[in-house]
């Protein structure tokens, strides 16, 4: 099978879950699910989730088992150097397989569909101090997640409250709103499903990065986001604080 993919605008949910190690806290967070956001920023069509994320977890814990089995772990902390879609980090440690992965959604009618310009919110759901922000997200047009070298970061509107992915309280829900460029072209294919890119979001946790990908289908239309070039939209960027 060939999985090819591009970029576009999608809302996802994420729940950032921290286990306690003697001296260490380190932030885990998991993408439970993801919507396509339309011109008129509407979610619309599929909801999708992270790769590897097992839908039927309770997320109401921390201890590692059961609550951070699918919990995915980045090797790579810029973008420049990104690839693939992690591993979990305790279950097994198991690397996840983009293709087969991607295929398994989209048998399940699970992968976001977004427009270009879109764009892409994730409702990340803290745990503890250590599951704030700030994230980085970036995405891979042909929807290899980066193997050969494709990822390329996207500006992020809105971020998770935090500092190093640090960030006082437990079990608040943040937005992490992201904008997608204008030229956005999914080249990606799964099964019968094209116009499919990977989009991977990670935090700066010391003992991460963590965070995920969601595969998404680009289809027709255009939005009122990412028009402006990445750098004039960092400088619009607010970070919150911890609170």
């Amino acid at each position: 099978m060939r999985l090819n993919m591009s970029l576009f605008s999608i809302v996802g949910v994420s729940a950032c879950l921290t286990p306690i190690f003697t001296s260490v806290v380190s932030a885990h967070c998991v993408f439970l699910n993801a919507t396509g956001l339309n011109a008129q920023n509407q979610p619309f069509g599929p909801t999708g989730r992270g790769l590897g994320v097992n839908p039927n977890q309770v997320r109401d814990g921390a201890t590692i088992d059961p609550y951070l089995l699918d919990v995915t772990w980045f090797a790579q902390r810029s973008v420049l150097l990104a690839r693939g879609c992690g591993r979990h980090q305790y279950f097994q440690k198991i690397w996840n397989d983009p293709v087969a992965l991607t295929a398994e959604l989209v048998g399940q009618n699970k992968i976001p569909t977004v427009i270009a310009a879109g764009q892409l919110s994730i409702v990340s759901h803290q745990i503890n101090a250590d599951g704030g922000g700030p994230f980085t997200c970036m995405i891979d047009e042909s929807g290899l997640a980066g193997i050969d070298n494709k990822f390329r970061e996207v500006a992020v509107a809105a971020q998770v409250a935090g500092q190093n992915s640090v960030i006082s309280g437990l079990n608040r829900p943040f937005n992490l709103v992201i904008n997608l460029p204008s030229d956005l072209k999914c080249t990606g294919t799964s099964g019968s499903l094209k116009n499919i890119c990977m989009v991977r979001c990670q935090n700066t946790a010391i003992t991460g990065p963590f965070g995920g990908c969601i595969p998404v289908q680009q289809v027709e239309g255009t939005g009122t986001h990412g028009r402006r070039d990445l750098k004039s939209l960092k400088r619009g960027l607010h970070f919150p604080e911890s609170i």
